[in-house]
Order: C-alpha cells, then structure tokens, then sequence
C-alpha cells in the first residue's frame, strides 16, 4: 500500500490566482468508487459513456503529471496499485 500523494495543481485561467494543494491518490479512489456505486445503481448508456469519460479523464490528468514531471511511472503505478485494490479492479501497467 503507498502512501499519499500530493500534487499542487495550478487553476485554469480566471478560475483562480493561486495553487491548491490535493491528495491524488484519494481524489482517484474516491472517483472510482463514486462511478462503481453509480454503475451498480443506474445503467444505460449514458451511464456508461459518463464512466468511459471519466477514467479517460483520469487517465489523461495522470498522463500530464507524468509528463510535467510531477510524478515519475513508479508513482502512477503505485497509484494504479492502491486503487484496483480499494475497488477490486486490476491495475493497469503504466
């Protein structure tokens, strides 16, 4: 199990003039649990398009901290690790 991570993220022009300080690893589990729960209480197709969106979107924010140097492979992959334990998934290579 890893530890937490933190990342500063910067706000999108006119959002805001400062930093935020977030807990990745939390933000990822909690997201995946969220759309779990919501795949097992709703479905269609709208649902699953919702879900597809959704970890494209993680997996891209992940992508970008990789790139930006803010986390390095061995981090995502502990990431990765942490939450398809806390969801029961299987983590995916990175």
């Amino acid at each position: 199990m890893m530890g937490a991570v933190y990342v500063n993220v910067k706000p999108a022009a006119g959002i805001g003039n400062g930093y935020r300080r977030i807990c990745l690893s939390a933000t990822l589990a909690t997201i995946n649990r969220e759309l779990a729960m919501d795949v097992l209480n709703e479905d269609g197709a709208s649902e699953r398009a919702e879900l597809h969106f959704l970890a494209a979107l993680t997996d891209e924010l992940m992508r970008h901290l990789m790139d930006a140097g803010v986390l390095n492979r061995q981090q995502l992959q502990s990431i990765e690790n942490a939450v398809a334990e806390r969801t029961g998934g299987i983590p995916r290579a990175w």
